[in-house]
């Protein structure tokens, strides 16, 4: 019993100790990083990376469900179809982007940043 006893109480301490440290990280960091890092040059590359998060998912369409379910009748037919379908789809949304894209960078709020954007759209052109 008294090792039992002995291991809940080193347990407790060291959990303790970890979830206090976790928690004291939380509160200081995520508060000093939200005031912080929002206003400089890393809060700008955050919300592109959410703007490629969101258009990634609307660019693909949710495809690869409908992929894997229809490409056990005909593989080849429904590969070609479905990336000539995003391929088609992405490039004009990189053609927008490129003819736009002084627009979207003031919509954005970032007029210096139309080179970025530009590669974004690039990025997503080739990974859709």
């Amino acid at each position: 019993m008294s090792l039992l006893r002995k291991l809940a109480g080193e347990t407790a301490i060291y959990g303790f100790s970890y979830i206090l440290s976790r928690v004291l990280y939380y509160v200081v960091f995520t508060s000093y990083l939200t005031r912080v890092v929002s206003k400089s040059e890393f809060g700008i590359y955050r919300d592109l990376y959410f703007y490629v998060a969101v258009i990634l998912v609307l660019l693909t369409f949710r495809m690869e469900t409908t992929y894997f379910r229809y490409a056990k009748e005909d593989r080849p037919a429904v590969t070609a179809m479905s990336m000539t379908f995003l391929t088609f789809f992405a490039g004009l949304f990189f053609l927008l982007l490129l003819i736009f894209r002084n627009e979207v960078a003031i919509w954005m709020e970032y007029p210096n940043m139309t080179t970025h954007i530009l590669m974004l759209g690039g990025v997503l052109f080739l990974i859709r």
